[in-house]
């Protein structure tokens, strides 16, 4: 019986890499309504939701301060302290030493590269074992 759910042999890394990715990205992706869901609902109150969804790109790149925020978005400090307090209240950003990150590094690398324009089917093994370098990286900093 537990023969029958043995994997196939024949199925490759680069392949389980490319199903991964797309369960990330693609649109009917589990993993990608399961994030488009949680930004729907936490964004849900605000009124400038593309002006949150800058914010959550910029420190999806990397995790940064107020000041650098502000210049970034070309907004003073007091009105970008006021985004910021609202994104801690969603638990989607914590703050640590006056820098501000995404909590969960996946969320953060799903931002990163939805808003970068990866949203439909990824089209290679080679680009799925990119995003995954990429992610793998993302999650050892997040760990350090």
């Amino acid at each position: 019986m537990s023969e029958q759910y043995a994997l196939d042999s024949s199925i490759s890394t680069p392949q389980v890499n490319y199903c991964i990715m797309n369960e990330i990205f693609a649109d009917t992706g589990s993993i990608n309504e399961h994030f488009e869901y949680i930004l729907d609902v936490s964004l849900a109150k605000f009124k400038n939701k593309d002006r949150y969804k800058s914010i959550l790109f910029l420190l999806s790149q990397n995790p940064t301060n107020l000041t650098q925020v502000s210049k970034h978005i070309k907004k003073p400090t007091g009105e970008i302290s006021n985004y910021l307090k609202a994104l801690l209240k969603t638990d989607l950003v914590f703050r640590k030493h006056g820098t501000y990150h995404i909590r969960d590094p996946l969320f953060s690398f799903w931002v990163n590269n939805k808003y970068l324009g990866l949203s439909t089917n990824i089209v290679s093994e080679k680009v799925a074992e990119h995003l995954l370098a990429n992610l793998e990286e993302k999650y050892q900093k997040a760990s350090t």
